[in-house]
Order: C-alpha cells, then structure tokens, then sequence
C-alpha cells in the first residue's frame, strides 16, 4: 500500500519523535510509511547536498569544509532514521565518521536540543 504525501499532518523528518508515538500507537504505520520515509530522506539529502555545492563554489567558509557538512548532514539523517524506529536504516546513508566529527560542535543546533526552551516564560520575565 502506497500512502499519498499528506497522510501525515507533519514532516516526519522534521518531527521524528512525534512519528514514532504514532507508530506505537499504529502498528502498521512504520511499515506503510517506510518506502515513503526512504525517499523523502534521499530527497532531502541530495537537496542538502546541491546546497552545499551552490554555497561552496565560489566561497569558503572559516574553518568549514564542504565535504565535512555533507558527511554531517548524513550522519544526522541516519540518526533521524533511527530516532523514528527505523533502527535497520541507521547506516543507510554512508558517511565518514572522522568528517562528520568535525562538526560536533554544531550537533546541539542541527538536532534543535538547545532551542526547546527558548521561548518558555520564566520567573524573571516581565508580564
């Protein structure tokens, strides 16, 4: 069974953690939507890549290498992949691990863990 692109009212790759509660909650899901996950994430990654390609061309960047994003940007796929209970696709995305490590210091904000508080109200805001 295909699934038409809308079946879902979000971005599973966006929301990768919100997909797998409603795999727990379907069993069929993750099955029915794995040839469609597959392609949007080679889709995603081969645009990430020309991206990368257009902005490298005739610039450089400090200290960033183009070819460390690209293996970056695989390596975060494949977690995603993984995080969304696609655990047999964790390497479905070749990467070089060294490349990739380059870029740790850029892991928090790729995978928006320091963003989840940003605009909470705290004690000290004003009211």
């Amino acid at each position: 069974m295909k699934l038409p692109n809308s079946f879902l009212p979000y971005k599973p790759l966006e929301h990768p953690r919100l997909f797998k509660m409603d795999c727990k909650r379907d069993d069929q899901l993750l099955h029915l939507c794995r040839e469609n996950i597959i392609r949007a994430t080679e889709e995603s990654v081969k645009e990430d890549i020309n991206y990368i390609n257009e902005i490298f061309e005739n610039n450089k960047m400090y200290k960033v290498s183009p070819n460390d994003i690209k293996h970056f940007i695989k390596k975060i796929t494949n977690e995603k992949l993984v995080e969304m209970g696609y655990i047999d696709l964790g390497n479905y995305f070749a990467y070089d691990p060294k490349a990739a490590a380059n870029l740790d210091w850029l892991y928090h904000f790729a995978r928006r863990v320091a963003i989840a508080g940003v605009f909470t109200l705290r004690p000290t805001n004003p009211k």
